[in-house]
């Protein structure tokens, strides 16, 4: 709708212009009226309405000195003069503040309702575009939001990229960055989805970050928020300073959030983007401290003492061997059986660090993955290391953490079950394949493993258990048949048929050929002559 001002010295006029109007024909408001400048400007700033159409002669402040100011103020609000055939030339000086048209005196019906009709299409067509505009603004930032996201999400599985690509997406200006962690440990007794809490509550304290640094994100997943800061430490509070204002934070609201506990960590102080994932990783170490001194607390990754922040929490190679062979078995209950006896083993060896059985765990998880992919060259886990860290991260007692890595094992377990059941089959058809093909060249168990992407000595296993005999036999009888055909169809030499089946040496080609059809080449050739 087009809100329209009309300022005019003369009642009448203002009246004749409203009366004039064709509201049926034109979406418009007369939002005001003034009789002299200097109401009509106070009237502009309150109304701010898309149109003012005024006379130039008026006491107090003229028609151009209104123009002109308004036009400081608001240079959007589009003026139209109301001019005498005295006043014309005067009325053309208005031009430069942007005025459009004007109306001659005595003011004619159609002109004006033609006047309010081309402004309304003009006022119309550039609030679409603004909010056009707007739209197209509101996308860009939603997706620069979500870039800049995904980009800190690398920055903390340490997928640095390049120094420019993150002065491209964030505001880099100090020489200073630290990854802060919020932890929400839920009180009550069902489990659920923490994601929307977690992002309600992390608000606060981005907040109040944001405030004290030159820019910021937030990546919350589940229960954990995490926040990558770059600040100057000149400009801004230092570290210590911004655990004492968190914690204060934190214990403001005690009752607002009684089913939470919600623990900060702050990793540590770096001079460069390439070393954020450093400091996640000197957080995640403060955040693990919960588990030997409480929830709902700040821990800072600079405070605490050394003994403290030491890599500890290593699987005893011995018992990591035996897991991986459990593993290997698809064994759930004694993989799962010797995991929990690491894990209360070392407990009850380190009562005051158990902190470091995050680690123990995570370490744990880790080769049995790294394994599998071994076993299973194609083989890509449905879970990435940063979620198991995040599930790790969500216990704060042994025996949740001990729950915790058992239902990783078993899900890693059932998953390369599944893969093998659905791999098994296609691979050793394409096994044999490639053995029909390549049978005169020098294949090997491990050349043929890399074509199929499977572990040698698992695809000898695999082989065996499918056809009931091993590859390297496989391999053999497919080299004899193709020997018994040339033999029966060409007249090449037995040297020759030996070489062009992929043996080396006619001698042992003959002693093979032997043993699989029960005579020698020569005779076979001479049977079937």
């Amino acid at each position: 709708m087009l809100s329209v001002i009309i300022v005019d010295d003369e009642r009448g006029i203002i009246e004749l212009i409203k009366n004039l109007t064709d509201y049926s024909a034109i979406d418009i408001q007369i939002v005001g009226e003034a009789q002299n400048g200097l109401d009509a400007f106070d009237l502009i700033l309150e109304k701010r309405p898309n149109f003012v159409i005024t006379d130039i002669r008026m006491p107090g402040m003229s028609g151009i000195e209104l123009i002109e100011k308004t036009h400081n103020v608001l240079p959007e609000i589009l003026f139209a003069i109301i001019s005498g055939y005295r006043d014309f030339e005067y009325a053309q000086s208005a031009l430069k503040f942007g005025v459009i048209d004007y109306l001659l005196k005595p003011i004619k019906k159609n002109e004006l309702n033609e006047l309010f009709s081309s402004i309304n299409e003009r006022v119309t067509h550039k609030e679409n575009n603004n909010r056009e505009i707007e739209h197209i603004k509101t996308r860009l930032d939603s997706s620069n939001r979500m870039i800049r996201r995904r980009f800190m999400q690398d920055l903390l599985k340490r997928d640095f990229h390049h120094e420019h690509e993150l002065a491209g997406l964030f505001h880099v200006e100090g020489e200073n960055f630290c990854v802060v962690l919020v932890k929400l440990d839920y009180a009550g007794a069902n489990e659920m989805s923490l994601t929307s809490i977690t992002e309600t509550i992390c608000e606060r304290f981005f907040n109040k970050l944001k405030n004290d640094c030159f820019d910021i994100e937030m990546l919350c997943r589940d229960s954990i928020g995490y926040f990558v800061m770059n600040y100057s430490g000149s400009l801004h509070e230092s570290l210590p300073r911004k655990r004492e204002y968190l914690n204060e934070l934190l214990k403001a609201s005690p009752n607002q959030y009684e089913l939470y506990h919600i623990t900060i960590a702050i990793g540590k102080n770096v001079s460069n983007p390439s070393e954020i994932y450093a400091s996640f990783k000197t957080a995640v170490t403060a955040l693990q401290q919960r588990i030997d001194f409480g929830l709902g607390k700040a821990y800072s990754y600079e405070s605490l003492p050394k003994e403290r922040i030491e890599d500890r929490g290593v699987p005893p190679q011995s018992d990591m061997v035996r897991i991986l062979s459990c593993v290997e078995s698809m064994d759930v209950s004694q993989t799962t059986g010797l995991i929990r006896k690491i894990i209360f083993e070392y407990a009850a060896a380190h009562p005051s660090g158990l902190f470091a059985l995050y680690r123990l765990c995570y370490l744990i998880i880790k080769k049995i993955y790294e394994h599998i992919s071994q076993l299973i060259t194609e083989y890509e886990p449905n879970i990435n290391l940063l979620e198991i860290r995040d599930r790790l991260l969500g216990c704060f007692t042994i025996s949740m953490l001990e729950m915790c890595i058992t239902d990783l094992v078993k899900d890693v377990i059932n998953e390369m079950s599944s893969v093998i059941e659905t791999q098994e089959s296609s691979s050793i058809r394409q096994t044999k394949k490639y053995i029909r093909l390549h049978y005169s060249e020098s294949i090997t168990l491990e050349s043929i493993a890399k074509e199929v992407f499977l572990n040698p000595n698992y695809l000898s296993t695999l082989f065996k258990k499918e056809t009931g005999s091993n590859l390297i036999e496989y391999l053999t009888e497919v080299r004899v048949d193709e020997s018994k055909k040339m033999l029966r169809e060409t007249s090449g030499s037995i040297s020759e048929i030996a070489c062009s089946v992929g043996f080396s040496d006619a001698k042992y080609f003959s002693k093979v050929f032997t043993k699989f059809v029960g005579i020698k080449p020569i005779d076979y050739r001479n049977f079937y002559a």
